[in-house]
C-alpha cells in the first residue's frame, strides 16, 4: 500500500447556528433527546412540575404536565407531534398519551405552536411482549406510525391501531441485548451482547420485518456504546465503528473510523447485507479517545475534544484500496467558531445562557446528523459547514485537485468554487496543465449532468441500465467521456465506487457561462496577469471541452478570437479556425468578416466557415455581392438553386460595378431565363439600352 500524506496544517472554520436553549439538567430535571424529531425534552420532577420539548422548528416546541409516576427514562412524540410516549425505569411498558390542542391553535404539522401546556389523556400502556424482559428503550420509527422496543432479550415492533388507542405487535426477533445503538431514519440498528465486546449485531427495521445482518467481529479491540454510531452519506447507510489504540492495519498508533455500508442485493428491494467499505484514519495525536461524529453536506466530521479539533472526512475522495476496502485520510481539519454569539431561536424561561459556552466543552454530545447538545448549558445547535473563504479554502486544502473535488460536491459551493478558481487561476506560479486537470474535474461533471438530461429528456425508464442508456445517449449527442461511471456489473466494490462517483454525489455542476461570466472575462481585470496566461488556460478549456465531447458556446470562441486579435496573433488564429478548434458558426463567420480590414485572409476563413455550415447560401452570396463580385454570386445561386433570392438584388449590384460588361451579363442571362419580375423588368430593360448606348458611343 501506498504511504499516505499527512493532512493540511490550517483549518475551516465550523459555526453553530440555529441555537435553542431549554431548561438544563438539574437536580429534578433531566434531559432527554429524540434523533428522529430533533427534539430535546427537559423533565422536572418526572413530569410532574412541568416537561418541555423543544426543537429547530417552532412545530416542535410544546410544554407538557405529567402525573408524577417516577422518573422518566425516555421520553418521545411521534413524527406527526400527536402521540407523547413515556418510559419509566421501573416498568417494562411505554405510556401513550394523546396530545390535545385547543381548537384555534395551530398543529405541530401546520406552524407555530403557543406557549401554554397542552393537556395529554391517557391511550392506555404497551409492555413488553418477552416475560421477564427489562425495556432497555424504545423509538418512533418513522412515519409508518411504528414503534420499536428494544429489550435485553430482542426487539419488538409495534404499529399504532387503526383506532388510535393503542400498539399492535408487528414483529419481534430474540437477541441478548445489553446495548444498542438505533437510527430511526436508516430504521438499521446495532446491538452488543455486553457492556464491552468484540463484536456487533446488526439489523434492519423495515416494513415490519426485522433482518438481521452480518455479525461485525473486532478482534483485539473492546467497543463500547460510545464507539459505534450510525451515519448516512450520500444516499447510503454506514455502520461506524471507531478504534481506539493501535490500528488494525499496521503498527501506527492512532484511532481508526471503520465504516460498513449497508446494501441490498438486486437492488432497493433485495436481501439486505452490510459490509466494510472504508477505514478512516484519524491523525494518530488524536489517540486515546474523546471523539464525536457528525455528517454535514455528505462531509463526515470527526470531532476530537481532546484535540479541539474537527477532521473532514469525504467518501468521494481519493485514497489507497486494497480493492475491497478504501483508507482515507483527512480531506481538511477545522475547528468551532465561538458559538457565544449565536441567536437563539427558542428560550426557556431559565437563565440558561448566562455562561458564554465554549467550543468542544466536555458537556458537548453529539447526535446525527448534525446536531450539538449541551445539557449543562442548556443550549442546542446544528453544525454546519463554513465555506464562504476562498482563501482560508486554499490554506486548509492546498492541493487545487483535492480542493476542486471538495467544493463540487458540496451544496451551495458553486460561487466560492469559482473565486477559488480565479485565484488559482491568477497564480502564475501554478502551472497551467494543472488548471487544465481541474477544468478536466468540471466538464466531467457537466458531461455526466448532460446525459442525464438527455436521458431524462429521452424518458428512458429507471429499470434501463447505464450501458443502454449510455448507448441510446450517444446516438443524439456524443459518447460519454471516461470519467463516467461505468456500466453496472462486476464485484459489489467497485459497483459501490462507480455509484459513489457518479452524477448523484456532485452537487455544483459549472458550465461555460458561469466560467465565461466569473473567470475568464474577471481574468481580463486582474492586475499584472499576462494575456498570455489567460490565452493558454482558454486553449487548455477548448481542450477539456474537445476531450469530453462538448462543444464551445460563441461567446467563448469571441473572447478567444477577441484576445488573438488585440496581440496580433493571427498565424494562431489562422490555426485555430483551420483546424477548427473553434467551430464553425454564423455568428462568428460575420466576426471574421469584420476583421478583412485588419487580417486580409479572414474573408477567406468567413467564407470557407459559411461553406461547411451548408445552411448559409444565402450569406455566401450576399458576401460576394456585397465585396462586388457579382458574377461568382449568379454562379454561386444557380449552382445552390437559390431561386428565392430576388434578382433585383443581384440586377442592382451589377449597376453599380465599374464594369459595365457585369451589368449586361447578368442582364442578358436573367432575361434568357426569364425570371425577371415585370414590376422591375422594364427598369432594368431602360437601364440596360442606356449603358449600351453609351458604351457604343465611348471611343475606342
Amino acid at each position: 500500500m501506498a504511504k499516505m500524506t499527512s493532512p493540511p496544517p490550517s483549518s475551516l472554520p465550523l459555526r453553530l447556528s440555529q441555537q435553542v436553549s431549554f431548561e438544563p439538567v438539574g437536580k429534578v430535571t433531566h434531559v432527554f433527546f429524540d434523533d428522529l424529531n430533533q427534539q430535546v425534552f427537559s423533565v422536572r420532577s418526572g413530569g410532574a412540575t412541568g416537561t418541555m420539548a423543544r426543537g429547530f422548528s417552532p412545530a416542535h416546541n410544546s410544554t407538557f404536565r405529567l402525573d408524577d409516576r417516577g422518573r422518566v427514562a425516555t421520553i418521545k412524540l411521534s413524527p406527526d407531534q400527536a402521540t407523547l410516549a413515556v418510559h419509566r425505569p421501573t416498568r417494562a411498558e411505554v405510556e401513550l398519551l394523546a396530545v390535545e390542542r385547543p381548537s384555534g391553535r395551530a398543529s405541530a404539522a401546520g406552524g407555530g405552536v403557543s406557549p401554554g401546556a397542552l393537556s395529554t389523556v391517557s391511550r392506555g400502556a404497551q409492555a413488553c411482549r418477552t416475560k421477564g424482559a427489562s425495556l432497555l428503550g424504545f423509538s418512533w420509527m418513522g412515519e409508518g406510525g411504528e414503534v420499536a422496543f428494544v429489550t435485553d432479550k430482542g426487539v419488538e415492533l409495534y404499529a399504532v391501531s387503526p383506532s388510535g388507542e393503542g400498539l399492535r405487535t408487528v414483529r419481534s426477533h430474540s437477541q441478548d441485548i445489553s446495548w444498542y445503538c438505533l437510527c430511526p431514519r436508516s430504521q438499521v440498528m446495532v446491538t452488543a451482547a455486553a457492556p464491552s465486546v468484540k463484536a456487533l449485531h446488526v439489523f434492519l427495521l423495515r416494513g415490519g420485518y426485522v433482518y438481521k445482518l452480518h455479525k461485525l467481529e473486532f478482534d483485539g479491540h473492546e467497543l463500547n456504546d460510545r464507539d459505534v454510531a450510525i451515519v448516512q452519506l450520500y444516499g447510503r447507510t454506514y455502520v461506524a465503528v471507531i478504534l481506539h489504540g493501535k490500528r488494525a492495519t499496521g503498527n501506527t498508533s492512532g484511532d481508526e473510523l471503520h465504516l460498513f455500508a449497508l446494501s441490498f442485493k438486486g437492488g432497493s428491494g433485495g436481501s439486505p447485507s452490510v459490509s466494510k467499505t472504508f477505514v478512516l484514519k484519524v491523525p494518530g495525536e488524536s489517540s486515546g479517545g474523546g471523539l464525536a461524529l457528525n455528517c454535514v453536506d455528505d462531509v463526515l466530521m470527526v470531532h476530537s475534544q481532546p484535540l479541539f479539533k474537527t477532521f473532514f472526512f469525504d467518501l468521494c475522495s481519493t485514497g489507497d484500496s486494497d480493492g475491497t476496502v478504501t483508507y482515507l485520510l483527512p480531506a481538511a481539519t477545522g475547528v468551532f467558531e465561538n458559538p457565544s454569539d449565536s441567536s437563539s431561536t427558542t428560550s426557556s424561561s431559565s437563565d440558561s445562557t448566562s455562561l458564554p459556552p465554549s467550543p468542544y466543552a466536555s458537556g458537548w454530545v453529539t447526535f446525527q446528523p448534525d446536531v450539538v447538545v449541551d445539557a449543562k448549558q442548556g443550549l442546542m445547535w446544528k453544525v454546519r459547514l463554513s465555506v464562504a473563504s476562498a482563501e482560508k479554502l486554499l490554506e486548509a486544502i492546498p492541493d487545487p485537485a483535492r480542493l476542486v473535488s471538495f467544493l463540487k460536491r458540496r451544496e451551495g459551493a458553486k460561487g466560492i468554487m469559482l473565486q477559488v478558481l480565479l485565484r488559482l487561476c491568477s497564480d502564475t506560479s501554478i502551472h497551467v496543465r494543472t488548471i487544465g486537470g481541474l477544468l478536466d474535474q468540471l466538464n466531467a461533471e457537466y458531461r455526466l449532468h448532460v446525459n442525464a438530461r438527455m436521458q431524462q429528456q429521452m424518458a428512458l425508464p429507471t429499470s434501463t441500465s447505464f450501458s443502454s442508456a449510455r448507448q441510446a445517449i450517444r446516438q443524439t449527442l456524443s459518447p460519454t467521456s471516461p470519467s463516467a461511471p461505468s456500466p453496472t456489473g462486476g464485484s459489489e466494490v467497485q459497483q459501490d465506487k462507480n455509484r459513489r462517483t457518479s452524477a448523484q454525489t456532485t452537487k455544483v455542476v459549472i458550465d461555460q457561462a458561469d466560467l465565461f461570466a466569473s473567470l475568464f472575462s474577471p481574468m481580463l481585470e486582474v492586475n499584472n496577469l499576462p494575456r498570455k496566461r489567460l490565452e493558454a488556460i482558454l486553449m487548455e478549456y477548448f481542450r477539456s471541452l474537445e476531450e469530453h465531447k462538448l462543444s464551445p458556446q460563441y461567446f467563448l470562441c469571441e473572447l478567444v478570437i477577441n484576445l488573438l486579435v488585440t496581440s496580433r496573433q493571427w498565424f494562431q488564429l489562422h490555426v485555430l479556425l483551420q483546424y477548427r478548434v473553434i467551430p464553425d458558426s454564423k455568428p462568428l463567420a460575420c466576426l471574421l468578416l469584420s476583421l478583412e480590414s485588419a487580417y486580409e485572409p479572414a474573408l477567406q476563413l468567413a467564407m470557407d466557415m459559411l461553406h461547411r455550415l451548408r445552411n448559409s447560401a444565402d450569406e455566401i452570396c450576399e458576401v460576394l455581392l456585397s465585396k462586388g463580385l457579382v458574377v461568382n454570386a449568379v454562379k454561386y445561386a444557380a449552382a445552390n438553386n437559390l431561386d428565392h433570392l430576388p434578382v433585383r438584388k443581384f440586377l442592382e449590384a451589377a449597376s453599380q460595378n465599374e464594369d459595365k460588361s457585369v451589368f449586361f451579363n447578368v442582364f442578358q442571362s436573367f432575361e434568357v431565363k426569364n425570371v425577371i419580375p415585370k414590376s422591375c423588368y422594364q427598369e432594368f430593360l431602360d437601364l440596360y439600352q442606356i449603358k449600351t448606348t453609351a458604351a457604343a458611343n465611348e471611343p475606342n
